[in-house]
């Protein structure tokens, strides 16, 4: 659902966007169900969040009841959470290794493109956007180890991934 305000027909305005998101996560959030151990255990897999975005630009009217313009703005994706546990215990060897590993990854973009609004009869209209976006997906990790009883210094880690592609809506 959108909302939009300034938003006559010609000149600025600023729409605002909500939603919820859903991740196909990959090899950096999740490792497949069971992976090479099927003593790996997913204690927690959190795929959807919220999404939101922010759009600012102009409109200027070409033709009776048609208006074109340009856009930019940010988008939030949401995140996605994983927490995976495993203990490993060997047979007649004094060794026991216990540790989680907590993940969240998180996608955010900035957008620029063009827009085109056309009125309808009995006050309808019919809104369309697309453009360029520019993605940048983190992913932060924490690795929580005990060895033989000993709690080991944790380990965290973070990076990220951009990536240009494009967005479009109807509306």
């Amino acid at each position: 659902m959108a909302q939009s305000a300034l938003a006559d027909n010609q000149g600025a305005f600023v729409s605002l966007g909500g939603g919820r998101s859903s991740f196909n996560t990959s090899k950096y959030l999740t490792p497949p169900r069971g992976g090479l151990d099927p003593r790996f255990n997913t204690v927690v897999d959190d795929r959807r969040s919220h999404a939101f975005n922010l759009l600012a630009g102009y409109r200027w009217n070409v033709a009776p009841s048609l208006y074109l313009g340009v856009e930019g703005g940010y988008a939030s994706l949401g995140a996605a959470t994983a927490k995976d546990s495993e203990t490993i215990v060997l047979p007649g060897v004094p060794y026991t290794n216990s540790y989680q590993i907590n993940r969240r990854q998180k996608v955010r973009a900035g957008l620029l493109g063009i827009n085109v609004r056309w009125e309808l009869p009995y006050h309808w209209m019919l809104t369309a956007h697309g453009g360029a976006a520019r993605y940048r997906t983190t992913y932060a990790g924490s690795l929580y180890d005990t060895i033989n009883g000993v709690v080991a210094e944790p380990v965290h880690a973070k990076f990220g991934h951009d990536n240009d592609s494009y967005y479009f809506g109807v509306g």
